[in-house]
């Protein structure tokens, strides 16, 4: 299992949010174990810390990082990783690249495994590059994550089909859940069908009109 993790505040000064240029020799982690680890810790950045120097090492959270220096914040709460659980981000690179492509590996699976590398810095068309995918792959995997919990739900047990998954996570929650309920009904005589009414509730949000 993953080693332990502790939250405290931190300065962000002592956070490095180019791990690259920090190599050290530790363990690989396993993905599903950093995953785990992640989601447990809540919406906040993960760290960490180098032994020798005391520095932090960022894992996860570039965005929030950025979202707190913009604010002028001088200080953040982080989750810090054990100095065995995380490695920079070319280690995290490799293990990602054990999972993908294994047999059984799950739409929402692979999500979480492509987010892990966007979040550390890695530009969503190098990561298709390195892993034989198109860029709108991976945005299509990515955007699963936005999914409301009943399609999460949906998606995983199979009752949600993945052609129609990506459509639906980038509608506003609620039209979501309308949307799903009206496709377990068996509203749609196909997925195509959903996803042309998908789109259309999607335009009907960016010109800001009521739907019918």
């Amino acid at each position: 299992m993953i080693g332990t993790a502790t939250i405290r505040t931190i300065p962000m000064y002592a956070i490095s949010p180019a791990p690259v240029a920090l190599r050290q020799h530790l363990d690989p982690i396993g993905i599903p174990d950093l995953i785990e680890a992640v989601a447990s810790l809540g919406d906040r950045i993960t760290v960490r810390q180098i032994p020798t120097t005391g520095q932090y090492v960022m894992v996860l959270g570039e965005t929030l990082l950025a979202e707190a220096k913009a604010a002028g914040d001088t200080e953040i709460e982080a989750a810090v990783l054990d100095y065995s659980t995380a490695s920079h981000v070319w280690r995290l690179l490799a293990e990602v690249a054990r999972w993908i492509g294994r047999p059984g590996i799950t739409p929402l699976e692979e999500a979480q495994l492509f987010r892990l590398l966007l979040d550390n810095g890695l530009p969503q068309a190098a990561i298709a590059s390195y892993f034989g995918k198109g860029k709108g792959y991976v945005g299509r995997r990515v955007q699963l994550l936005d999914l409301c919990p009943a399609g999460l739900a949906a998606l995983s047990d199979g009752r949600l089909p993945i052609a129609l998954a990506p459509h639906v996570s980038q509608l506003a929650l609620g039209r979501q859940d309308g949307l799903l309920n009206a496709w377990f009904r068996g509203d749609f005589a196909t997925a195509e069908a959903a996803v042309a009414f998908a789109r259309q509730l999607l335009a009907e949000e960016s010109e800001g009109q009521p739907s019918s």
